[in-house]
């Protein structure tokens, strides 16, 4: 995968407030940036449950790392009302076993693809993760990740805070609890600069708020990416205000481990759009090192759901009909915690 160099056209310059810093997500309603990348060449860490401290998850995929809610107040609206939790979506997130699902070449078997109900590739993106060889991000429950969607002619930059969620997502009160704690740390329905998503694997569940970015690259090429000191300094130029100000870190934290981060990957998603018993899902492909440094598949069913109720029956459906193929594995599917353990690249 190629490199590509970039020439800021704005930059950051310190701190802000979430009001400043974020303002320019275009998920927040912002403004794209002027300038851009020209061409050249081309679950991770978590805020705890409770107490709980660091460790690793459940399935051995890689380090979590956890981020202390510590004393915090509970977001509070100008009128010195507490700000009400935010209003997730939902996702389900499950493994497949690639031997029984793919060809040798990672594209899926004519009999999974019918049973499935996919169509043709809705096309790849490359992606890759910013953080320090420490995980210092990750230890404090932060992603910092690059994307870059086929030929598009932007940068996708993701700005992630993770929560752990006690047991594996299926009780309403555990997701709930997980909402106050990022309630504390000012993550409510009030903050329209991230997107509350609860994510729900076999027996894994996370509450995540990504904060989204683009950055204009008219010349880059299709699978490429920009090289690792320009992503070092969009990354810095990009920090959100919360993160900037995270309260678990003394000032200038964030700045310095982004500044001078390591690149972990690049890894090249292709999708496959299909429908299980009228449930519409995406079937995600990436090649990742395993434990032994051997590339493999990972094969993951995605599919999205509006409400908690929603996502209980989608996941019920789902994981009855690839168990009754044989098909599921019964293993976590946070690919991020495999690709910061074992594609740290540049």
């Amino acid at each position: 995968m190629g490199t590509a160099t970039w020439a800021p056209a704005v930059t950051g310059g310190g701190p802000g407030d979430d009001a400043r810093g974020d303002a320019r997500g275009d998920a927040a309603g912002g403004a794209e940036r002027a300038g851009g990348v020209s061409a050249g060449a081309e679950s991770v860490g978590t805020a705890p449950a409770g107490t709980a401290p660091a460790g690793t998850e459940p399935d051995g995929a890689g380090p979590v790392g956890t981020a202390p809610v510590g004393t915090a107040p509970v977001g509070t609206a100008p009128d010195g009302q507490v700000a009400p939790n935010a209003a997730p979506t939902y996702q389900v997130k499950l493994l497949v076993d690639p031997r029984r699902i793919l060809g040798a070449d990672g594209t899926p078997l004519d009999r999974a693809a019918t049973a499935l109900g996919l169509g043709q590739s809705s096309g790849f993106q490359v992606a890759q993760y910013m953080d320090d060889a420490e995980l210092s991000f990750a230890g404090q429950g932060w992603i910092i990740r690059f994307r870059h969607d086929g030929a598009e002619d932007r940068l996708r930059l993701t700005y992630k805070t993770r929560f752990d969620i006690v047991g594996d997502g299926t009780d309403r009160a555990a997701v709930e609890e997980a909402l106050d704690r990022a309630n504390a740390h000012s993550f409510d329905c009030r903050d329209t600069n991230y997107d509350p998503q609860v994510n729900i694997s076999y027996s894994r569940a996370t509450l995540d708020f990504s904060n989204k970015k683009r950055e204009p690259a008219p010349d880059l090429a299709p699978g490429a990416l920009p090289d690792p000191d320009a992503s070092r300094a969009i990354a810095l130029d990009r920090l959100p205000g919360k993160m900037r100000k995270w309260p678990a870190k003394p000032a200038g934290w964030a700045e310095a481990v982004a500044a001078a981060p390591l690149i972990h990957g690049p890894v090249r998603q292709t999708n496959y759009p299909g429908e299980i018993l009228g449930h519409l899902m995406e079937m995600q492909i990436t090649p990742l090192c395993d434990a032994d440094g051997r590339e493999s598949w990972f094969t993951e069913i995605t599919a999205k759901a509006e409400t908690f109720g929603e996502c209980m029956r989608l996941r019920a459906d789902l994981m009855r009909t690839l168990r009754a193929e044989g098909w599921l594995l019964e293993r976590n599917a946070f690919k991020t915690d495999l690709v910061l353990g074992r594609h740290r690249a540049r």
